[in-house]
């Protein structure tokens, strides 16, 4: 095993525990706070990537970097509060393996946003991964399943995964016209303030002012904060293609640990979603 597969594989193990410690904190605190909370402790551990990359390349604020940093900020914020939702409904072996989707998203909407040429196989993988979201939500019977398809936790994962399929193409343009890491960076601090500002609005209306030093919210910020990193270092080392059906396997991780750490139900049926689902991805990445 290589180093690059090793660190795309601590990256998907890192966004299953972040899933977790995501829904862990669901139980003391609204999606806001986490989300808040996530960026702040992120946005310090990252601190020092993001000075270093500063000083090496400094940033090309140009009006389309400019547009992709707002269109990126607000994916994050939507994103991370909707799928926090989703967990407090539904079981992270159904939501981590949907919200794993995104790529398929994203092949299909680079053809009409950037003007890439149309893959056949794309046919193919968004069949698979229709095929394993079907699966995943069908807890009944796999003859008699649409009837749980209007299962909120599952839309709502979807949907994160259509808007993370928006970040993705924001950050690939961003990419042609700055250092893609103080991309990353910067998107982080910004949507840190869009956090605070939501969480004023919020603690004015209804929410009582509480402490954040606990164990669930700061395993939510390093959790992503040393997932990105890994993601990163693994990029450098082996293929985009590689990287992105390595990390997939979260899907697989979040089945497993949501059966153990949760209890939940039914993981034979959910493996062979996530496990379907991983295949429309690499199908994709290939």
């Amino acid at each position: 095993m290589t180093s690059g597969v090793l660190l795309a594989l601590i990256a998907a193990l890192f966004s299953s525990l972040k899933g977790i410690a995501r829904k862990h904190a669901s139980d003391h605190f609204t999606s806001v706070e986490i989300g808040y909370m996530g960026q702040v402790y992120g946005a310090i551990l990252l601190l020092p990537l993001g000075v270093w990359r500063y000083l090496e390349t400094g940033f090309n604020l140009t009006p389309g970097v400019l547009t992709a940093v707002l269109i990126s900020t607000a994916v994050i914020l939507s994103s991370t509060y909707l799928y926090i939702e989703a967990l407090r409904i539904t079981d992270i072996s159904v939501t981590e393996p949907l919200r794993n989707t995104s790529p398929i998203f994203v092949a299909l909407l680079e053809p009409l946003i950037l003007g890439i040429s149309f893959k056949t196989v794309l046919i193919a993988a968004a069949v698979l991964g229709s095929a394993g979201a079907y699966i995943l939500v069908s807890r009944d019977s796999l003859l008699t399943p649409l009837e749980n398809m209007n299962n909120r936790g599952a839309i709502l994962s979807i949907t994160v995964a259509f808007i993370l399929a928006v970040y993705s193409i924001a950050q690939r343009f961003a990419a042609t016209n700055t250092d893609p890491l103080l991309f990353i960076y910067i998107t982080y601090v910004t949507s840190l303030v869009g956090f605070w500002l939501w969480k004023k609005h919020e603690t004015e209306e209804n929410v009582k002012p509480r402490s954040y030093l606990r164990k669930d919210v700061f395993a939510v910020g390093t959790t992503t904060a040393l997932g990105v990193v890994a993601g990163i270092y693994a990029y450098s080392i082996i293929t985009a293609s590689e990287v992105t059906v390595i990390k997939q396997t979260s899907a697989i991780f979040s089945v497993i640990i949501g059966g153990k750490y949760f209890k939940e139900d039914d993981l034979i049926r959910k493996l062979v979603g996530a496990a379907v689902i991983v295949l429309g991805v690499a199908l994709v990445a290939i």
